[in-house]
């Protein structure tokens, strides 16, 4: 896997972005976080699969990255701490940390990239109403019968369409929604994120989404991360990685 050039500075972009997003994320649910010091962190807890605080600059900063995340566990707590560390430089075992996976930031300019159009009988559409979000979140949560899931277990509640910089895109077969993504704006670029695909050649969803952030964000690059089998088929749709990082959870 091939990096791309300069990719140092594209990684602040990247774990910034994310970042971000996931501050919005929390801010739907009322629990908004704050940036400091290289780290974006929350004390009120975050929403399932969010993080409770993200490194936003790399090795310079770790002495006080890791101060406020020493501080910020020291904190009450419900439940275990989550930290991204997106420069993946982060010593957290002695903070009773263990790794719980690792990934690889990725990248794309698509400015020199030849994107091919939807397979005749899939159709990209923009969620733009609560019942279409609701119905959404049950495909991306793998629900066989996408109902709506209730209020008060929905990852993203839906004040977030109303945010301009932020896109939740479906793609339907035979009207029903086979995958998607969320589109980002924030620390200019565009993140791509959440991406999922149910019974088909995940490629296509991800060159699908790829063809609606040029759109929707003409001339930006586009950026996110990736695990394992999830990777490839973004690999394949023309990013490229950019370098790792780790999510690390505390035992308690």
């Amino acid at each position: 896997m091939t990096a791309l050039t300069a990719t140092f500075p594209l990684v602040e972009f990247a774990a910034r972005n994310n970042a971000l997003w996931c501050d919005a994320v929390c801010k739907a649910h009322g629990r908004p976080g704050e940036f400091q010091g290289g780290l974006w962190l929350n004390r009120l807890g975050t929403p399932r699969f969010y993080p409770d605080a993200v490194t936003t600059a790399g090795p310079d900063a770790s002495q006080q990255q890791l101060a406020a995340i020493s501080a910020l566990i020291e904190a009450p707590h419900t439940g275990p701490w989550a930290v991204k560390d997106s420069f993946s430089c982060l010593g957290l075992g002695s903070f009773g940390f263990q790794s719980l996976f690792e990934a690889e930031w990725i990248g794309l300019n698509p400015s020199t990239l030849e994107i091919g159009a939807l397979p005749a009988d899939c159709s990209l559409f923009e969620i733009r109403k609560v019942s279409e979000l609701a119905t959404w979140e049950s495909a991306w949560r793998g629900d066989d019968d996408q109902t709506a899931t209730g209020p008060d277990e929905r990852t993203f509640p839906e004040s977030l369409l109303a945010h301009h910089e932020i896109h939740f895109i479906a793609i339907r077969r035979d009207d029903r929604i086979i995958g998607g993504g969320i589109l980002s704006l924030g620390g200019e670029v565009v993140g791509l994120s959440n991406v999922f695909a149910s019974g088909v050649d995940p490629e296509i969803i991800w060159k699908g989404l790829v063809k609606r952030a040029v759109d929707t964000f003409p001339g930006m690059t586009l950026v996110g991360y990736e695990s394992e089998r999830n990777l490839a088929p973004a690999l394949r749709s023309g990013f490229q990685t950019l370098g790792p990082l780790r999510v690390w959870l505390s035992a308690c």
